[in-house]
């Protein structure tokens, strides 16, 4: 625990964060696909807002001064006095339609117990697999997992993928219990999407979207969580924050492929590629959004001077 706090303070010394307190500020595990659910909805909306992506741990360094008590994220600073932080996707997702009118279609009238039923279904039976599925997989092979958890992460935490790397999977292996010996994890997790992408297929016979004819928090819910799948299909939309398929293991291959030949996998793929940006957004990249630079350097200039007026000093 003692280091761990050590590299928090470094982390947090050298980062710059939640400066414009005039925008929403969206605190996240940069990777995680339940934070690309939120960062979608809030691309979508018309609300200004930045983010915050870090590595999975050295994240709790951020929320936890602004909740308390909630490490977990996706974490959106509202700037409200009655609702400072929110700190659930689905929960965000419902907040953002309710106070922002280009955000309304996330749960039409009439339909919202409909979408919210599928929404939990989704977070809980493809996110958790899904996320199981990847890490159990990715995290076998070094220079791969490396690539994957520092992606768009300012330098420091870049720096420190390697020094918190062994943590890192300890910790998952306790949180959400990967394998990285055997295939228990990849199996378990994949019988279980394949019995989601069953139901998901049924339930797209005969129409176009999950909930209604049009867009809603369903689809994006799936699509989000499925995106190790849409990353695979739509390589440059994903091309800033995730390797390209041929980068990833023969297994990890081998079922990618499969799930995107499936109607399920078709329909996050279309969800994807219709409806993740506005159409007066000039860049289809999936990005994290932040006008700013995060990277504090005023610490290492202090101390760089300070070492040498001590130099000069000494001399």
């Amino acid at each position: 625990a003692f280091p761990l706090r050590v590299v928090g303070f470094v982390v947090t010394l050298l980062e710059r964060s939640g400066e414009e307190q005039d925008k929403m500020r969206l605190i996240s595990i940069a990777i995680s696909h339940y934070v690309e659910k939120v960062r979608w909805a809030l691309e979508l909306g018309s609300r200004p807002w930045t983010e915050d992506g870090h590595l999975p741990g050295l994240h709790l360094f951020f929320t936890l001064p602004v909740t308390g008590d909630k490490s977990m994220t996706p974490c959106l600073v509202t700037r409200e006095e009655n609702q400072p932080t929110i700190s659930d996707s689905t929960l965000i997702l419902q907040y953002l339609c309710k106070t922002d009118p280009a955000l309304a279609f996330l749960y039409p009238k009439g339909l919202e117990e409909e979408v919210q039923y599928w929404e939990d279904y989704f977070d809980q039976n493809i996110g958790v697999p899904m996320r199981r599925f990847a890490y159990s997989i990715v995290l076998r092979y070094k220079s791969l997992a490396y690539e994957v958890l520092s992606a768009e992460l300012p330098w420091i935490e870049k720096k420190l993928v390697p020094f918190v790397f062994p943590e890192l999977k300890k910790g998952l292996r306790k949180m959400i219990a990967i394998d990285l010996e055997g295939n228990g994890a990849i199996e378990e997790s994949s019988q279980m999407i394949d019995k989601v992408f069953i139901e998901v297929a049924k339930r797209l016979e005969g129409r176009k979207y999950l909930c209604g004819d049009s867009l809603t928090a369903a689809d994006i819910a799936f699509a989000s969580l499925c995106y190790p799948i849409v990353a695979a299909a739509l390589p440059d939309v994903w091309d800033a924050r995730f390797p390209r398929l041929e980068k990833f293991p023969e297994n990890y291959k081998q079922q990618i492929t499969a799930w995107m030949n499936t109607p399920a996998g078709k329909h996050a793929i279309f969800i994807y590629r219709e409806h993740r940006f506005k159409n007066t957004s000039t860049s289809k990249q999936v990005r994290i959004t932040n006008p700013n630079s995060r990277n504090n350097f005023w610490p290492l200039i202090v101390l760089a001077g300070a070492g040498c007026a001590l130099t000069a000093a000494l001399i």
